[in-house]
């Protein structure tokens, strides 16, 4: 009876170790050919939407040229200072890069020293 029980041990355990080896293989394979196909089939993308590059900046005392210059090359546009003084006015600014460029615009223009325009990929700063 302890040879019986003995035997039927050792043959369900090669029997699991033989189905746990097999599947391993053929899973390993299937992530493979996953992989794969995911990579050949997803379309680049031009700018990620990984949250951590979508943090708030904060600038404190920061002059508005420095900061125009970050914000205008994250939304690819392009400044023009009609006013030299412009790029000098020193600001606390807490910038949202989830928010669009207009409401960038709008939030700079409440401030009374500044004015901002946007004509296609120009801010035009007086």
């Amino acid at each position: 009876m302890f040879i019986g029980v003995l035997l039927l041990s050792g043959i369900a355990y090669a029997a699991i170790h033989y189905m746990r080896t097999a599947d391993g293989k053929e899973r390993g394979e299937r992530i493979e050919e996953r992989i794969e196909q995911d990579v050949t089939d997803k379309p680049l993308q031009t700018q990620p939407n990984d949250s951590t590059l979508l943090k708030p900046v904060v600038f404190e005392d920061k002059e508005l040229g420095t900061m125009l210059t970050e914000i205008a090359a994250f939304y690819q546009c392009e400044v023009v200072y009609k006013s030299d003084a412009a790029k000098h006015v020193r600001l606390f600014f807490t910038w949202d890069k989830s928010t669009s460029i207009d409401d960038v615009i709008a939030t700079f223009n409440k401030f009374e020293r500044i004015h901002i325009t946007r004509e296609d990929q120009k801010l035009i700063v007086k």
